[in-house]
C-alpha cells in the first residue's frame, strides 16, 4: 500500500465517511494492481472486497463443463452448501455472466442462490472479461438486512472488477512477454553456430551455448568476458573489425581457424535495447570445415575435366605412331611363319599395341563424353587378360598371384573399361605390397563366383591395409597415401566409376596392417 495513501487514510478515518470509502478504495485499487500472478489478484480482489463492503463471503464463478463453479472462497467457506449448479440461462444471467447484478433483499438473495448458501441477505456479482469474453464473475455475499447493497455499491464493485481485468491483462501480458524471452533464449540457444553481442571495448555482453562451447567455458561466465581473448581473428584483418563494424554500421565477413577448424565469421551492427543510441556488434561464427571439403571437391572436379581435355589431346597424338607400331607388326608376322623365332614376340607386340589402341581410342570416347558400346564379357578372361599385361611388374616385385575362379555367366559390359578397372585395382595391390614388404614381395589372391544374379570378383593383398579413418576415403578422386610425385589419386576413383557405370558396386574391407580386399559386383542381367 502506497506510503501517502496509507498516511491520509489514517488521518481522515474519522472523518466523512464519503471520503473515507473514497480513500478505502483508492486503497483497494492501489493494492490490486500490485498482484503477482493471477491467483493473487483473485484472492486479493475477494478479500478487498470482503473488507471494503463489510461482507461475509466472496468467491469466483466460472463456467465449465455445464457447470458454474464457485472457487477460491474467501470468506465463511462454511455457509457455501455447495461448490456448483447447473449452468443455465438463469444461473448465468444470476451470477453476473450477462452483467452486473445485485440482489437486495433475502427473498432475492435466495431466489438467485437457491440451496447454495445459507443466510445470505444481499449480493453483487460483476463479470470479469478477458479477450472479449466473461471469464469469470466476482460474487460478494452479506448480511445485511437494514442496509442491503445499493446502486452505489454495485457500481464500486464493478470498478474493482475492472481492475481486476486490467489486473489480469497485464499479467497475461507479463507471461506472453517471458514467454517470449524464453523461446527466443531457446531458439537462441539451440543454433550450433557461436553468436555472440559485444560492445565497443570488446567486452562481451550476451552469448550462445555455440559460443561458450568454442569458447570452453560456462554460458554464465561469458558476460563481460573480452571477446578477442576467446575468439581470434586473423593476423590478415587489420585494426579491429568489431570496432570498425560499429563504428560504420557495415558488415563484415572474414575467415578464422579456432581449435584447428576452419570458421567463417560474420559481424553485424545492432542497437542496444533501451533507447540510449549505443551500438554493438553480432558477430556469428559458422564452421565451414564441410563447405571447405566440398570447395575443394569442386576443385578436384575441375581438375578432372582439365586432365579430361589433356587426355584427349595427348590421346590423339599417341595415337599416330601406334597406327604404325601396328602396322609394321602385321606387316612382319605375315613375313615370318607361326613357329619361326621372333614371331611369339611380335604376336605380344601387336597385341599389346592393339591393347594401347584400344585404351587410346577409349580416353578419345570419354573426353568426348561417347556412349561405351557394350557386349558380353567372359570376366575370368578378363582378368587372366590383365594379369598377362601385369606379369613383368608382379615378377619384379616377387609377387605370387593366387587364382580361385569360378564358373561364371557372361555380364554386358566393355570389356576395356572392365580391364582398366582391374588393372587399377591390381596396381593399388601390388603398390601396397611393394609399401610395406618391399623386396620380400607378398601375396594377391583373387577369386570368382556367382551370386545369381551377380558376378562377385575379390582381390586380396597381404600389404600394408587402410587405416580405418580413410576407409571411407579411398574411392575419392586425388585421395592418396603415396609420397608426392608417385601417384595422383586417380586409380581407385576410376574404377570406382567404370563398376557404377556398368551398374555394379565395388567396396573395400581392411586392417591396418593386415591387407585390404577389394569386392566387385556385377550384373548378370
Amino acid at each position: 500500500m502506497p506510503d501517502d495513501i496509507n498516511r491520509t487514510h489514517m488521518k481522515v478515518k474519522e472523518g466523512s465517511s464519503a471520503t473515507y470509502r473514497l480513500l478505502e478504495f483508492a486503497r483497494l485499487v492501489a493494492n490490486l494492481s500490485s498482484g503477482l500472478d493471477d491467483e493473487d489478484v483473485l484472492a486479493r480482489t475477494l478479500e478487498e472486497g470482503l473488507r471494503f463492503f463489510a461482507g461475509k463471503l466472496a468467491w469466483v464463478a466460472t463456467a465449465r463443463d455445464h457447470l458454474l463453479t464457485f472457487s477460491s472462497v474467501t470468506g465463511q467457506a462454511e455457509q457455501l452448501v455447495t461448490s456448483s449448479i447447473p449452468s443455465s440461462k438463469t444461473n448465468r444471467r444470476k451470477l453476473g455472466f450477462d452483467g452486473p447484478v445485485r440482489w437486495a433483499t433475502a427473498e432475492e438473495a435466495a431466489s438467485y442462490l437457491g440451496s447454495a448458501m445459507r443466510g445470505a441477505t444481499t449480493v453483487m456479482a460483476v463479470p470479469i472479461r478477458i479477450a472479449d469474453r466473461t471469464a469469470a464473475t466476482l460474487c460478494l455475499a452479506g448480511h445485511r438486512e437494514e442496509e442491503p447493497y445499493s446502486d452505489d455499491d454495485l457500481a464500486l464493485w464493478s470498478e474493482i472488477g475492472r481492475v481486476a481485468e486490467t489486473s489480469f491483462r497485464n499479467f497475461q501480458i507479463f507471461v506472453s512477454v517471458k514467454k517470449g524471452q524464453k523461446q527466443w533464449q531457446e531458439i537462441f540457444d539451440c543454433i550450433t553456430d557461436a553468436i555472440i553481442v559485444q560492445d565497443l571495448e570488446s567486452t562481451i555482453l550476451r552469448a550462445n551455448r555455440g559460443a561458450s562451447r568454442l569458447a570452453g567455458l560456462d554460458l554464465r561466465q561469458m558476460p563481460g568476458k573480452r571477446a578477442e581473448d576467446l575468439f581470434p581473428v586473423p593476423d590478415t584483418v587489420k585494426d579491429d573489425p568489431f570496432r570498425r563494424v560499429i563504428e560504420s554500421g557495415e558488415a563484415s565477413f572474414f575467415e578464422v581457424m579456432q581449435g584447428g577448424r576452419p570458421y567463417l565469421v560474420s559481424a553485424f551492427a545492432i542497437g542496444l535495447e533501451g533507447g540510449s543510441g549505443q551500438r554493438a556488434c553480432v558477430q556469428i561464427r559458422k564452421e565451414i570445415s564441410e563447405l571447405k571439403r566440398l570447395q575443394n571437391q569442386l576443385y578436384d572436379t575441375e581438375k578432372l575435366l582439365a586432365v579430361g581435355r589433356l587426355v584427349g589431346g595427348v590421346a590423339h597424338e599417341i595415337n599416330n605412331p601406334l597406327t604404325g607400331v601396328i602396322g609394321y607388326s602385321e606387316l612382319l608376322l605375315r613375313k615370318k611363319k607361326a613357329d619361326e623365332p621372333g614371331s611369339r614376340e611380335l604376336k605380344k607386340i601387336l597385341d599389346s599395341a592393339l591393347r594401347c589402341k584400344s585404351i587410346v581410342e577409349n580416353l578419345l570416347a570419354f573426353s568426348r563424353q561417347k556412349p561405351q558400346e557394350r557386349q558380353w564379357v567372359n570376366i575370368n578372361e578378363v582378368l587372366e587378360n590383365t594379369l598377362q599385361l601385369r606379369s613383368y611388374w608382379l615378377r619384379h616385385g616377387n609377387v605370387d598371384v593366387v587364382r580361385h575362379f569360378g564358373e561364371l555367366p557372361l555380364v554386358m559390359g566393355d570389356p576395356q573399361l572392365i580391364q582398366q578397372a582391374f588393372m587399377n585395382l591390381m596396381e593399388n595391390a601390388e603398390e601396397s605390397i611393394d609399401r610395406s614388404r618391399g623386396n620380400e614381395g607378398g601375396v594377391i589372391t583373387i577369386e570368382t563366383f556367382h551370386a545369381d544374379p551377380r558376378v562377385l570378383i575379390s582381390i586380396t593383398d597381404n600389404g600394408e591395409g587402410v587405416p580405418r579413418d580413410r576407409l571411407s576415403k579411398v574411392f575419392e578422386p586425388f585421395f592418396t597415401t603415396k609420397e608426392v610425385g608417385k601417384g595422383a589419386g586417380l586409380g581407385l576413383s576410376s574404377a570406382y566409376g567404370i563398376i557404377h557405370d556398368h551398374k555394379g558396386s565395388i567396396r573395400v574391407q581392411s586392417r591396418e596392417g593386415e591387407g585390404a580386399t577389394f569386392i566387385v559386383e556385377l550384373m548378370t542381367g
